[in-house]
């Protein structure tokens, strides 16, 4: 739901860090951005496999916008992971989650103000707008 919008957006790996660690029951300390890292290439992975999510996935353009040599790195510090889980996170953000009859296709927790302070997209969404 951090991908789709739900959450007030803070510094972007503290923010995944706090959801890994509610998940998995780790303290954030120990959670690297290769651990991040792994488990969005493997939500990701759920979402191309599944045609019902229409995901518009290709390996090549993946690999295209993190080139570190792309004109959208030049003028900031490139940091791999941190590319690719924002890459993972736009590939997220595009894909359906639910069918026409608004069933999940790929099961996904709601959001929860435990997890982080919910944006203003998901309390419209909470109070039916």
């Amino acid at each position: 739901m951090y991908a789709k919008n739900h959450y007030e957006r803070g510094d972007l790996i503290t923010d995944l860090k706090r959801i890994y660690s509610l998940r998995n029951a780790i303290d954030p300390e120990h959670i690297s951005k290769s651990d991040i890292l792994s488990c969005l290439i493997n939500l990701v992975e759920k979402f191309v496999s599944n045609p019902a999510t229409e995901c518009r996935f290709s390996l090549r353009n993946f690999l295209s916008d993190i080139d570190p040599n792309s004109w959208l790195y030049k003028t900031v510090k490139y940091d791999f992971d941190t590319v690719c889980i924002e890459k993972c996170l736009s590939i997220i953000m595009l894909t359906r989650i639910l069918n026409d009859n608004m069933e999940e296709i790929v099961p996904i927790d709601n959001p929860s103000e435990e997890v982080l302070p919910l944006s203003e997209n998901a309390n419209k969404i909470k109070e039916g707008e």
